[in-house]
């Protein structure tokens, strides 16, 4: 075991909202959705704008109706299921704030609460260099954040070359 890169770092809700919010890998199908979603709103402020009379009736109800929903999707309902996601995960752990400890042993070992899991070093497939994380990620969808502030005896530096080394599989 290689205790001088263990990574630890407690997460509350601003830190869960924070990872939640700022993806490892920037995430297309968001932004797809976000400009479908502009479009859609686009298209109903110009129907309201010229197609609707001045009486209120019920396409101009429904017209508004729509127009909220998307105002919502665009703007609150990210940060709203994100919201239930942290809730849902605390009443799974029974407590609002829990400890992230990574260790690099023969395998990464990632413990969350009393959640154990681990990940071979060959099938790391990309290693993430953010401004105040790394992201260690298995495929496109699995990985592991490391608060760069969170090693025990080593910089970020330091453990980005000891990773990149273990790691024979990163993406070039």
């Amino acid at each position: 075991m290689n205790d001088r890169y263990e990574n630890r770092y407690t997460v509350d809700k601003k830190r869960f909202m924070d990872m939640y919010m700022h993806p490892m890998k920037n995430n297309n199908r968001i932004l797809v959705h976000n400009i479908i979603i502009g479009i859609m709103l686009f298209t109903l402020v110009l129907w309201a704008g010229l197609f609707m009379d001045k009486d209120i009736n019920a396409t101009t109800i429904i017209t508004a109706i729509l127009m909220l929903i998307c105002l919502y999707l665009l703007f609150f309902a990210r940060r709203n299921f994100g919201k239930k996601s942290y809730e849902y995960t605390c009443s799974q752990y029974n407590k609002t704030e829990w400890e992230v400890v990574t260790k690099f042993e023969e395998k990464i070992v990632i413990t969350e609460d009393e959640r154990v899991v681990e990940i071979a070093y060959h099938l790391v497939s990309e290693i993430i260099d953010g401004k105040e994380y790394i992201g260690i990620l298995q495929g496109n969808e699995k990985g592991v954040r490391l608060l760069k502030t969170g090693f025990k005896d080593a910089t970020p530096e330091e453990f980005m070359k000891f990773i990149k080394e273990k790691c024979t599989n990163i993406k070039k």
